[in-house]
């Protein structure tokens, strides 16, 4: 697949995750982050990878599986390093720090994330996270 139908492909499904959100639509946010997760996972890992992760793991994450989901999270996160994945870091501060670490980071340290991430979004163009 060529790069930039993968890269349309791959913010289609996300846009379509984030409304789905907001619509209240739970299995049509469940079927696109999957899709997401799959398609950035056929690539290979690639620096789609950490934002479809971490959606995934904010959209499974219950009691019971809490700990895997973090652990998941976690390295997603630590993946933004291998990558130059600047333009994506208020969404992936707002999914690791908003949906996941606040059950297992200390609150305040979770809570100065999210605001850098809001920072972030907002010096860099970036309205949709930024707000």
């Amino acid at each position: 697949m060529e790069d930039e139908t993968f890269h349309t492909k791959l913010q289609f499904y996300t846009s379509i995750a984030y409304s789905s959100f907001f619509c209240k639509s739970y299995s049509l946010l469940v079927y696109f982050t999957c899709k997401a997760v799959q398609l950035s996972l056929q690539k290979g890992i690639c620096e789609h990878t950490p934002l479809s992760l971490l959606q995934f793991t904010g959209v499974v994450v219950n009691k019971n599986n809490a700990v895997l989901c973090y652990r998941i999270a976690k390295n997603a996160l630590s993946l933004q390093e291998r990558f130059d994945v600047a333009a994506q870091v208020p969404e992936l501060y707002n999914n690791f720090y908003g949906r996941i670490a606040w059950r297992f980071e200390p609150f305040q340290d979770c809570a100065n994330n999210l605001r850098r991430g809001f920072e972030i979004g907002l010096s860099s163009g970036n309205n949709d996270m930024g707000l």
